[in-house]
């Protein structure tokens, strides 16, 4: 789906590189080249990394309601994602924080809590947009629909994450090699890594596909436990 609707995916993916964008016309690309202003551990990285989510939360809702709309044979317009991803921001917002931080507090807790919470509340988005549900209800329903199917979940969550990491790591490194042509060398990966607005332009494609991933297994998830029908699942945005 990621290609099949790919200009539509691409004016999603301007969006998560958005805050960064911003961010570059107001303040000077020197202040951005250092790593540690995006680490959540000084202000600006918390104010940064809020925001972000902020603006990730509109696209993610958007992707989600659009992703959900085709996989039941509708032809949502973009003027209707965006209108769902503005309204359905402040509740998705929270979600995706609250998210973040338990994965994040998960991990640094032994690192298997933060598997379980990953994997279990993976679905908390499509739950809030598909079905109009509050931040604490999605992840009660995401838990419930995961019940079953958390070895397979997790199966296909590490597998996504592990595209990722190879899309970033070959963007980097061509970043890094086309650092020659403006410059004296190469950059390292930890240096090409430290450039914030390549690593966000870089990574806004496989943030897109991993919205829709999430979408779509909720999707099919939800078919096998419930038999939910299309028409069903179209009805609740209708």
């Amino acid at each position: 789906m990621l290609f099949r609707r790919l200009p539509q995916n691409t004016i999603f993916g301007l969006i998560y590189v958005l805050p960064i964008a911003v961010v570059l016309a107001v303040l000077p690309d020197t202040i951005l080249s250092r790593y540690d202003f995006t680490e959540i551990a000084s202000i600006p990285g918390a104010v940064f990394f809020i925001g972000e989510i902020a603006i990730y939360s509109i696209a993610a809702a958007a992707i989600t309601f659009f992703t959900l709309q085709n996989l039941n044979g509708e032809s949502p317009s973009l003027a209707a994602a965006f209108q769902t991803g503005i309204l359905g921001m402040l509740p998705v917002y929270g979600g995706m924080l609250a998210y973040y931080l338990g994965v994040g507090i998960g991990f640094a807790l032994i690192v298997i809590p933060g598997i379980y919470f990953m994997t279990t509340y993976i679905l908390v988005t499509p739950a809030i947009i598909s079905e109009d549900r509050g931040v604490s209800a999605a992840f009660s329903r995401s838990k419930a629909l995961v019940i079953g199917y958390r070895w397979k979940v997790l199966f296909a969550v590490l597998l996504v994450a592990f595209l990722y990491m190879v899309v970033q790591f070959l963007g980097l490194s061509v970043f890094g090699l086309m650092h020659l042509v403006v410059d004296t060398g190469p950059l390292s990966i930890a240096e090409a890594n430290a450039a914030i607005p390549a690593t966000n332009a870089i990574g806004a494609p496989m943030s897109v596909f991993s919205v829709i991933f999430v979408a779509a297994l909720y999707d099919e998830i939800r078919r096998v436990k419930e038999g939910t029908s299309a028409k069903d699942i179209a009805a609740i945005f209708d």
